[in-house]
């Protein structure tokens, strides 16, 4: 988990390995998580291209294993739904396509229940509730303050009457410093679902307390933009490395002094990143294993590699599998090739 502390002591937290990028220009893509924002663990984002933008506002709750889809869309209405702009020598780009809105909105005070998937174009407004398992697909613009659940997603009811919403829209709280917000922290622990007028009052309340707390702070910086909070992708990548290369190494570390015969699998561009910021290139690496048959018989870091047909040929102690987005399924596939009784698979993914 990757923690982003602010000088007004509130965090926002993002889970290791949150960006995925999954080619056409992802890594020009974009990402925003404003302060006292958390996403929880096994949450993913996967760009597919450089239109992919996810933007969380303030004080958004997000529990466990939630998907964030930008893209990810195939045509449905022509012969095939494969994307060939993907290969060399077709025209235009699978980035060109202009008939889906790549960007998602998370706005402010909002709570997404585990293993929601959210798809393009979405916009999860202020101070909504998603029940665990909701998708919200292409396009779906959720009401402020509504609940949601099921796929697709459906409002089920709203938690305040419609006056309170009004207020609480116009209130906007979140572009308040959390100093503020502890000033008046007994109005928030307020219940506004049993009497409206007392509700409305307490609104009313807050916006007088906003309106003070505003004119006595002409000139300064008395509503915080969240902007000013922006997280770059390139920033996020920079300390995600670092964890990673920290767990990788603790894995690595216990096996250097008993010198192991060691094969790589598969030799992608993750092998290589392991290889050039890792101990991982302190090992007795014998060879490099694919199954991409142009690879077969090239050398990478002075190591050739070979099919998977050959591994068991060399009698290697330990097979390492280094690929995040297969790494589960070449497991698999390896436990049919070789002799778990004497060659041990690692996984480093």
């Amino acid at each position: 988990m990757l923690a982003l502390h602010y000088a007004d002591s509130s965090i926002s937290r993002i889970p290791h390995k949150f960006i995925l990028e999954n080619g056409f220009g992802a890594e020009r893509a974009e990402f925003f998580i404003a302060k006292s924002s958390y996403i929880g663990p096994n949450s993913v984002c996967r760009f597919d291209n450089q239109d992919c933008k996810l933007n969380i506002g303030r004080y958004v709750s997000g529990a466990f294993g939630i998907t964030f889809l930008p893209d990810g869309v195939h045509p449905v209405t022509t012969i095939s739904s494969y994307i060939f702009e993907q290969f060399d020598g077709f025209p235009g780009s699978a980035t060109h396509r202009k008939d889906h809105n790549r960007v998602i909105d998370v706005e402010n005070d909002v709570w997404i229940g585990d293993q929601c998937f959210i798809l393009g174009g979405a916009t999860i407004s202020n101070g909504c509730v998603l029940g665990a398992r909701t998708l919200v697909p292409h396009n779906k613009q959720l009401e402020p303050y509504g609940i949601y659940v099921g796929s697709p997603a459906r409002l089920i009811r709203f938690r305040f009457p419609e006056k309170v919403r009004e207020l609480l829209v116009e209130l906007a709280w979140w572009e308040m410093p959390l100093s503020w917000i502890r000033q008046n922290l007994s109005f928030f622990k307020l219940d506004l679902t049993l009497d409206e007028g007392h509700s409305i009052e307490i609104c009313k309340e807050l916006l007088k307390q906003k309106t003070i707390h505003l004119s006595a702070n002409v000139g300064s910086s008395a509503l915080e933009s969240p902007k000013s909070e922006a997280v770059e992708i390139s920033q996020l990548k920079v300390a995600e490395d670092e964890l990673e290369i920290l767990r990788i190494n603790s894995i690595l570390h216990p096996l250097i002094l008993s010198a192991p015969r060691a094969i790589v699998y598969p030799a992608d561009a993750r092998s290589n990143w392991l290889m050039a910021n890792t101990i991982l290139s302190r090992i007795n690496i014998i060879a490099f294993g694919d199954r991409n048959a142009n690879k077969h018989g090239k050398y990478l870091f002075g190591v050739k590699v070979i099919p998977p047909s050959e591994i068991q040929k060399l009698e290697p102690d330990i097979v390492f599998i280094t690929s995040e987005l297969h790494g589960d399924e070449i497991l698999g596939e390896l436990s049919h090739i070789v002799d778990s009784s004497k060659v041990k698979l690692i996984a480093l993914f």
